[in-house]
């Protein structure tokens, strides 16, 4: 394979994690569209006897997609719900982070568990990461489920409501870099997605630099090196430019 195309791939696929790794670092400035939702029966019940279900939302703007996950009380699951959830959770990313939540469904917490998993790239997702329900989302969605407004007035406060279940210790991130406590870049490849994004910018990098050569050698004058522009002028054709070294 010429120089150039291997430059211009390795320009591509460095293009394609700087959008990824961009998008992830500045926060979404609106709450973005919700393309679709899906619903999957897991098989267990509440401590009340209603069945649970996985519930996920997908939502997106440009160079972010996010499937949310919820918890899903004591609803009917319809076969386009079924579908679309399996539509939505065919990627590795989304059926490991299932997999990785599913204790919390026998938990005391199983009302309040939230993930999500994030998927970043133009023009398509090259790269996506976790963000697991921790002890400390679990407690966050409890304040905000549980204490009525106004907020002066006495919380539910049952015994060991509020404790957190001990059998959670999950990460804030997987798959992910995580840089303080409000950034974390994903690290697992989409490999569909960023194969084509690398393919796509390095077709523009290859223009971009056989362009560029042109330009150059079009500047060059008779007599000069191809390369540095030093004046060849008086020297052997056959020997190399004293001053980059190269072949003229």
């Amino acid at each position: 394979m010429p120089r150039r195309a291997v430059v211009s791939l390795i320009l591509g696929l460095i293009t394609s994690v700087t959008i990824a790794w961009s998008v992830a670092w500045t926060p979404p400035t609106g709450p973005g569209s919700q393309a679709l939702w899906g619903k999957q029966n897991t098989g267990v019940f509440s401590s009340s006897g209603f069945p649970l279900n996985w519930y996920v939302l997908r939502s997106g703007s440009w160079g972010r997609q996010s499937n949310e996950f919820r918890v899903d009380l004591a609803s009917s699951v319809s076969s386009e719900q079924a579908a679309n959830f399996r539509r939505l959770t065919s990627d590795r990313a989304s059926r490991a982070a299932l997999e990785r939540h599913a204790f919390l469904l026998k938990s005391k917490d199983s009302l309040f568990c939230s993930f999500g998993v994030h998927f970043y790239g133009w023009p398509l997702p090259c790269l996506t990461m976790e963000e697991a329900c921790t002890p400390l989302k679990v407690f966050m969605w409890k304040a905000l489920v549980l204490t009525p407004a106004p907020y002066d007035v006495e919380t539910p406060d049952a015994p060991g409501l509020w404790d957190p279940d001990p059998a959670n210790s999950l990460l804030p991130y997987y798959s992910a870099l995580q840089i303080g406590e409000d950034h974390a870049l994903p690290l697992r490849p989409l490999w569909d997605g960023l194969l084509t994004c690398t393919a796509l910018y390095g077709t523009a990098w290859y223009v971009m630099l056989s362009l560029w050569s042109v330009v150059r050698r079009a500047r060059i004058r008779p007599g000069f090196c191809s390369h540095c522009g030093y004046d060849l002028r008086g020297l052997s054709a056959a020997k190399p430019c004293p001053e980059c070294g190269r072949e003229s």
